[in-house]
């Protein structure tokens, strides 16, 4: 780091740079290269960065570019674009954690007998009393999952569903 906390690119630069696929660089412009003035811009892309990475390990890596921006807004009063912030966090490795779309809820991998179809997605039933049908409902509460279950018939059910269309 140089006397202003920007990294230098003496840091680590040259293995970066000749790590990648070969370059048709010359010896001249990579040095040139190397021990080039930063910026204003990469100053300031430097700080924010700084920013950024304070914000996200406060959040534990819940916020996103918009939320970001919101708080270094609010927080430090800097003006920001959202597309710059996200610029800024691509660079640094930075992501905000997502919630995943899809949670399993039937756990197949169990020795356990599993009961035969014996519907086979033949939902239309002539009688009741029948064939019955079970619907499982998963239900996240502050913390908790309230489980619960109902078997009704497969005749009512299905009197049910035509009368709603």
């Amino acid at each position: 780091m140089d006397a202003g906390g920007i990294p230098s690119r003496a840091q680590g630069a040259t293995q970066r740079f000749f790590n990648r696929a070969p370059v048709q660089v010359s010896r001249s412009a990579y040095y040139a290269w190397l021990h080039r003035v930063p910026t204003q811009a990469e100053k300031e892309d430097a700080e924010l960065t700084a920013l950024i990475q304070d914000v996200v390990k406060k959040s534990r890596a819940t916020y996103g570019g918009r939320r970001i921006k919101k708080s270094l807004l609010h927080c430090e009063d800097r003006k920001v674009s959202r597309r710059r912030i996200s610029r800024l966090m691509r660079d640094a490795d930075l992501a905000c954690k997502t919630k995943r779309k899809f949670k399993a809820t039937t756990g197949s991998r169990h020795d356990r007998p599993i009961s035969p179809n014996h519907l086979g997605r033949q939902f239309t039933v002539g009688q009741p009393n029948q064939a019955y049908a079970g619907d499982i409902a998963y239900i996240h509460a502050q913390g908790m999952v309230i489980f619960g279950d109902r078997h009704r018939p497969v005749f009512k059910a299905c009197r049910r569903l035509m009368w709603l269309h």
